[in-house]
């Protein structure tokens, strides 16, 4: 097969061909370091590109591009420095008016630095006690909880709920848009990086032969913005749509379930949580959302089924959650549950909590007693607060602006003085040729051997 004209052309016109002749290593290199004489470094050269001696013209061309490197770096010299004495004074002058503005800088900032030393030592004093405050406030809150989640469970009586929602353990989970998604202690899962609009998809096995409903917990965390429980700036998130697919067993989920009804603790206004099962899809339009919620706290939402979802030998399902409106708006922190409840639509009671409460309170075991207070502290208002006010508390003093201000003076100061163009290229020219010179030889070869290699006796005999 041959190899078109051009294209060869273009190889060796390209950087291949002139890195490989430039190399301080090459054949090249060797030949001129071996050869003392230049009519025969030429003659060689020639034979090695073009499989030919050069005639005696092309010698004595040959031969003018190793002198022609003395008479570059004169000609360079002689450029530059008569420009460096005309431009000396100008050069001079604008350096001292550098070094005066950077003393200045320099100055002022170590003036305002000492004038708000005491300033910021003692934001920082009551950034420290307020700190201390509310890490206080908030121990003596957790000291409190197992009483408050005792008389939660004695009023509430968790042992006996209307509806039992049993947790889904996904076996997979995964995201359409790079979403990150990581498994907590609890079970529930934490969100990070991606964007919206995201898809996220869990696979799970639930034992249950009569599924009714599901249910979507959204919980805070202090890894979240305002705490969550939703990734946007404000904590907020909207979902969509939510889907499920399922098959008997352990096949892989074909059979779509629709949702016919949806309730939430709290919705958005213009945001009801009945939009995420209306079948639309949309970006910045639809879904649930809970912004302007009055409280930090877990929040929940349940769906019900058109028809339970029965098999005798458990099945296979499959959660969509559809989060399209754009932003961050994506959930931050999340768990789904699933019952076999006659009335799905009650937020009901989590299993763990229900099985803890049937158990007599001395008789517990540690992750029965930890399930009641983990749930109680969930839905405890006074506790967010507090853990809410204490990350406030230990943010870092704002940023002084005039300090900020004084800084990039400083640094605007110290930048280097802009020279004359030509001046920065005939410096760079005069560099590059004093190290040409050098070895002037190397440098009248490496050139010969790129003007035959891409001659038309090379181009026509290779």
């Amino acid at each position: 097969m041959s190899i078109p004209f051009l294209l060869v052309a273009a190889l060796l016109s390209g950087p291949t061909i002139s890195g490989a002749i430039n190399n301080p290593t090459n054949a090249i290199a060797k030949l001129v370091e071996t050869e003392k004489d230049d009519h025969k470094l030429v003659n060689e050269v020639f034979l090695r590109v073009l499989n030919r001696p050069a005639s005696e013209p092309e010698t004595e061309k040959a031969l003018k591009l190793i002198s022609a490197v003395d008479a570059d770096y004169v000609s360079i010299t002689n450029e530059l420095g008569p420009l460096e004495i005309k431009l000396a004074p100008a050069i001079a002058e604008v350096n001292k008016q550098r070094e005066e503005a950077i003393a200045k800088a320099k100055a002022d900032l170590a003036t305002y630095d000492e004038m708000t030393k005491s300033l910021r030592a003692e934001l920082e004093k009551r950034r420290e006690a307020e700190i201390t405050m509310r890490q206080s406030e908030l121990k003596d809150h957790e000291k409190m909880l197992p009483a408050q989640a005792a008389f939660w469970e004695l009023k509430n009586n968790p042992a006996e709920p209307r509806t039992t929602w049993v947790p889904i353990e996904p076996k997979q989970i995964s995201t359409t848009n790079n979403t990150k998604v990581t498994r907590q202690p609890d079970g529930s899962y934490l969100t990070s990086g991606g964007k919206s609009p995201d898809e996220f998809l869990a696979l799970a096995h639930s034992p249950l032969t009569n599924i009714t409903g599901v249910m979507l917990e959204v919980l805070p965390d202090d890894a979240l913005p305002q705490f969550g429980p939703g990734r946007h700036g404000d904590g907020n998130f909207v979902l969509s749509e939510i889907g499920l697919k399922w098959a008997a067993g352990t096949n892989l989920p074909d059979l779509s379930a629709k949702f016919v009804d949806a309730r939430a603790d709290f919705s958005q206004n213009d945001y009801s949580v009945q939009q995420a099962i209306d079948g639309r899809v949309e970006t910045g339009r639809n879904g649930w959302a809970i912004g302007g919620a009055p409280n930090l706290q877990r929040h929940t939402a349940t769906f019900k089924l058109e028809q339970p979802i029965a098999s005798t030998n458990g099945v296979t399902l499959r959660f969509s959650l559809h989060q399209n409106f754009g932003e961050d708006f994506l959930l931050g922190r999340f768990r789904l549950y699933v019952t076999t409840s006659d009335d799905p639509l009650d937020f009901g009671i989590p299993e763990a909590v229900v099985q803890a409460g049937r158990a007599p309170a001395g008789q517990r075991r540690l992750e029965q007693a930890a399930a009641i207070l983990d749930y109680y502290r969930n839905t405890d208002v006074e506790f967010w607060k507090r853990k809410q006010a204490l990350v406030k508390a230990s943010d870092p003093l704002p940023v002084d602006p005039k300090f900020t201000e004084l800084q990039n003076g400083l640094k605007k100061a110290e930048e280097p003085v802009r020279l004359d163009p030509h001046l920065v290229q005939l410096r760079e020219d005069s560099k590059l040729s004093a190290e040409q010179r050098e070895n002037k030889r190397l440098v009248a070869m490496q050139d010969l051997t790129w003007a035959l290699v891409n001659s038309a006796g090379f181009l026509f005999n290779h």
